[in-house]
Order: C-alpha cells, then structure tokens, then sequence
C-alpha cells in the first residue's frame, strides 16, 4: 500500500491537475465576468460626446501674413522694438538741433500751437509706449484719457464698453464661474484695446503731420528733417503696436484651443487610451481571483480527473459521469439511460466472464451519488431479465428507497436484527415497468446493527436470501457500512463512488488504505463530474 499513500505524481502534472480545476470552478462565473466587462466599456464609450468646431485663428493683416505663427511674432517684435529705439535716438538728436531755428522762425502763436502739439505726442506716444508693453484694462484707460483721445467720440464709447466689461466681470464668481467667460472677457478688453492703440496711431500721425506743416511754413531743414524722422518713429510704433496686438490675440487663440481641446475631451469621456487602465484593472483582477482560486486548490487539493484518481489510489476508473445523465425522478429511474449508457457500461465490466458476478457494493461519501449508482446498476441487471436486488445497509441520511421514491422503514436493520423476515422487509419496485427488481430499505437506526451482522446464523439467512436473486446491490453510503457490506456479503466487488473537483486527495487515500485494510474488495472507481 506504499504506492497508495506516497503516488509518484510529477509536481508539473500536479499543478497543471489544479490548474484545471481552478478553471472549473471559476467557468460558471465566466458569463457574469464578461457582462461586467461589456458594461464597463458600453458605459465609458456612452459618455463620449461629439468635438466641438476647432476656433477659428485670429484675422491677420495681408501686410504681415507671413508672421501668422507666434515665433514669427516674436520675432517681427524684436525687430520692431529694436527699429523703434534707433529711431527715437535719432529724433532726440534732430530734436537738440533744430530747436532754436525753429523758435526763431515761427510766430508766437505758431510756437504755442507747437508746443501744445508737442505736449500731446510725448503723451500720446508715452500713452501707446504703455499699452504696447503692458496691454492691461488700465493702460488702454490711460490712453483714452490723454489730451490727444479724450475728446474724440469714438474714444468715448470704447472707454463706455471698458466699463460696462468691468461691471460684468465683477457680476462673476472667480470660483464657480466657467474660466471660458473670462477668457471671453479678457478677449473683448484686448480688442477694444488694440482699437484704441489704432486710434491713438491715427492721432499721433496727425499731429505729427501738422507739426511738418509747421516746420514747413517755417522754411526750416532741421524742422521737416526731424519731423520726417518723427513719422518714420510713428509707422515703426504702428507696425509694434500691430505685431504686439496680433501677438496677443495669437496667444489667446492657443489658450482657447487648448481650453476647446480640453472641454471636447471630458465631454467625449475616456478615449481607447484612457480605457486600457480600465481593462487592465479588469484583467488584472481576473488573474488575482485566479491565483486565490488556484492557491486554495493547492491548499486543499481534490481530483481533477479519472487520471489523477486511477493515480492516486491505484485502482481503474471504471467510467467518467456527468451527473446530468442521472434520472431525476420518477419511472425513468427504473429504466436504463437511452444511447451510450455509462452505468450498463460499468454493469457489463463487473459481470462479464465466468463466473459472472452476483453481488456488488456501491460506496462514496456523497450518499445521493452513491444511491442513484446502485439504481441505474440496478436497472441495467434488470434490463438483462435478471431477478435484481437492492439491499440499503445505511440507515439515516439520503437512502435507496428515497431515491426510488419508497418509504425506509421496515427494511435492513429489523431484517438483521431476525426482527422481521427478508420476504417481509423486501418491496417489489419495477413491476409496474416490467422489471424484477426487489429493494430493501435501510429500516430505522440501530445501534445492534454491528452485532446482528456478526452472528454466523444471521449472515448465513442473508446469504441464502441473496441467492434466490441473480444480482444484489448494496448500497453502502459510508466507510463503515462498505466494511459491514463486506463482512456480510463475503468481500463482493466495490465500487468507490467519487466525485471531480470535491473529494478531496487526502480523504481518498485514507478511504483507499482504510478499506484495504478491512479487506474489502474495491474493483474500481466511477468519477463524476458536474
């Protein structure tokens, strides 16, 4: 019996048993794992929403098309900048030279006029110098508000609009409110602040036109070549300015795109990317309920298959069984299974040869397995026109005659115990259906049960009992009654009933070598599997 309790099973083979039946036992929540994936995905995809027309960029003047792209920008700006500070040195120096011609030349009232037009373009262009380096709400209102603008009526109304927009951004909560409005907001006060850098340039141009008018009528070289420099100083502030505004409003437009973009994809939910998290969570949980299941079946390991029990305990597997080819209920137990029936297979490998077996014993530790074997054992005899017995030595619990459908009592235990006699306690079940088959109940529970059995005399009536039928099954639905079945039936052939994925390795071993040791005659193994 070494080769029962030590079998030498390959830890390869081993492991790919629990694999197996790891998978069996997580197969039927297979279906609810794959419908809580499919959910997942239909939900995340259901969140998706349709992408907003991208903004259109900002209008770009023909006269600097090219620099559209913020580098450009940048660049046009540093050119500007750099031009403009040439030119301003260069009207400093006219300026120095040609200011005592000048006052010689014009008439008082000409020199007053000057020197209020002066006045108003060193504000103006200190004015535009601001805007165009800080393009802020207070700046453009410090442009509206030099001598040059403030009485212009187009001024007016831009600087109505500046407060109207500063009403309405204090109405908003900086919190709650969408950073889309402000944007907006800070949008509009930019555009009304690159109309007033526009008129601020008219203006300047103007005065600065009147002021060659003046040095014109004057006659002097120094005058009109310091205001020639002026005007080149105003159109390069223009082409700044200009370059400054498309600058902004190309800045601006990022923001928004990028604002749009970000918007569009919390609308649109998560994308295929955003989704692989989610699916490798899914799977990643998976493999862990696999490993849990896997790592207690390793725990506690119970049969895989027909292989690993023939294996374990050394003996044949008679035949593999789904427990759906079991009758249920009604006349169909008494009747053999249509097709290729397994259990008249295992019937015809116990009787065949010479001499042709008589008396069987049905085992296991599932008793309803055990009594829906006996019948179907039972049946298939039948089938042959062999007067058969069913004799139920187990009493309490799931027993033959509730499978059959018969009441228990009286049965074994009175008829052991020379209570009742065996005629007495034995039913006729399949007269209805034309088959001669006898069942013994289990009777009511008795603790003399063992003492009856062992008296030579009670054995002796039990035997010739039997022999007045051509097949006897014992139902046998414990170790200690298999053994009793043995000693009173002199070691019939035993059918250990078992079943894939419950009966534990262990427990099978020590079945095996318990029974052994009682000398009881195991002929083999019938393994179901659901």
């Amino acid at each position: 019996m070494s080769r029962l309790a030590t079998p030498s099973v390959g830890r390869a083979e081993w492991l790919a048993a629990r694999a197996l039946l790891a998978r069996r036992r997580l197969q039927p929540f297979l279906p609810l794992a794959m419908g809580i994936a499919v959910a997942v995905l239909f939900a995340a995809s259901w969140w998706r929403r349709a992408a907003p027309a991208e903004l259109a960029p900002p209008a770009v003047p023909g006269a600097i098309a090219e620099a559209s792209d913020t580098v450009s920008l940048l660049q046009a700006q540093a050119a500007t900048q750099a031009a403009l500070l040439r030119l301003d040195s260069l009207a400093r120096a006219v300026n120095s030279g040609g200011t005592p011609s000048e006052d010689r030349q014009l008439s008082a009232a000409d020199r007053q006029e000057r020197d209020s037009l002066l006045t108003d373009l060193k504000a103006l262009d200190a004015a535009l110098d601001r805007a165009a380096k800080s393009p802020l709400d207070a700046s453009y209102r410090a442009l509206a508000k030099t001598a040059a603008l403030r009485s212009l009526g187009a001024v007016s109304v831009l600087v109505d609009t500046l407060n109207l927009l500063d009403e309405v951004r204090r109405t908003l909560d900086p919190v709650a409110a969408p950073q889309r409005e402000f944007a907006q907001l800070s949008e509009r006060t930019t555009a009304i602040g690159a109309s007033l850098q526009a008129i601020g340039q008219a203006r300047r141009a103007a005065l600065t036109r009147r002021l060659t008018g003046l040095g014109q009528a004057a006659g002097t070289p120094a005058d009109a070549d310091s205001a020639r420099r002026r005007t080149e100083r105003d159109s390069v502030r223009a082409a700044a300015a200009q370059v400054d505004s498309l600058l902004l409003a190309a800045r601006q437009w990022h923001l928004d795109q990028t604002a749009a973009a970000s918007a569009a994809s919390d609308r649109r939910g998560p994308s295929v990317v955003a989704l692989i998290p989610v699916l490798g969570a899914l799977l990643l949980a998976g493999a862990l309920v696999y490993t849990f299941t896997l790592a207690l079946e390793a725990h506690r390991p119970t049969i895989a298959h027909a292989r690993e029990a023939e294996r374990v305990t050394g003996l044949p597997v008679l035949a593999t069984i789904r427990t759906t080819q079991i009758p249920r209920e009604g006349r169909a137990r008494l009747q053999s299974a249509g097709g290729t029936d397994p259990f008249r297979m295992v019937y015809l490998s116990l009787t065949v040869g010479e001499p042709r077996v008589r008396t069987v014993c049905v085992t296991g530790e599932n008793p309803q397995l055990v009594a829906a074997t006996a019948g179907q054992l039972a049946a298939s005899a039948a089938a042959d026109e062999r007067s058969t017995l069913v004799v139920d030595i187990t009493s309490g619990g799931f027993t033959a005659a509730q499978h059959f459908g018969w009441k228990d009592e009286p049965g074994f235990s009175e008829a052991i115990a020379g209570v009742r006699l065996w005629r007495e306690v034995a039913t006729p079940i399949g007269a209805s259906e034309g088959r001669d088959i006898d069942l013994v109940a289990a009777g009511a529970s008795r603790t003399d049960t063992a003492e009856a059995i062992a008296v030579e005399t009670n054995r002796r009536e039990f035997l010739n009992f039997l022999g007045e039928h051509d097949f006897t099954v014992l139902v046998a639905a414990t170790s200690a009654a298999a053994q009793l079945a043995s000693q009173l039936a002199g070691a019939p052939h035993t059918v250990l009933v078992i079943e894939a994925a419950r009966t534990r390795i262990d427990r099978l071993q020590a079945r095996s070598i318990d029974h052994s040791t009682a000398n009881v005659n195991l002929a083999g193994l019938l393994v179901f599997r659901q």
